[in-house]
């Protein structure tokens, strides 16, 4: 292992691919294991929140924005933990286009780019990688967001 490594997973979504630390994901398995029920999205939910599921006794947010655009119900999702618990939910989902690559990157391959075509709000920015970018999200604000009453 080299020193100064990040421990990342690599989360392809249908519009874009977000790198999060290995830490933050919980369990990654499909959807129709999370819920048997149809996902309702809340009444001013906005269109990247598809609603929410239930994984281990937890409801959790759902983030999808082609959630309805969906063409098979085994879709893969991440539970990702959140930073602050004590004022929100535990964790949350986000649907996936495929399954996470685990990613063990030098720091000093990490280097930040000025791509302006967000997958999602809530994004710090975006990184360039080997194979391309890879965007960041602010869990701050995504995590505000899911207490302002969506």
């Amino acid at each position: 292992m080299e020193k100064g490594s990040v421990h990342c997973l690599l989360l392809p979504l249908a519009t874009g691919r977000l790198l999060v630390p290995a830490a933050l994901v919980a369990h990654v398995q499909t959807l129709d294991e999370a819920t048997n029920q149809s996902i309702e999205p809340g009444d001013d939910a906005p269109a990247w929140l598809a609603g929410n599921i239930h994984w281990r006794g937890h409801t959790l947010p759902l983030i999808a924005p082609d959630y309805p655009t969906l063409e098979t119900s085994t879709p893969p999702i991440a539970i990702l933990h959140t930073l602050n618990q004590q004022s929100g939910p535990e964790f949350f989902a986000c649907l996936l286009s495929a399954l996470p690559t685990f990613l063990q990157l030098p720091a000093r391959k990490i280097s930040w780019t000025k791509e302006q075509k967000q997958p999602l709000p809530c994004v710090l920015g975006a990184v360039k990688l080997d194979d391309g970018i890879a965007w960041i999200p602010d869990l701050e604000s995504l995590e505000a967001s899911f207490q302002s009453g969506i």
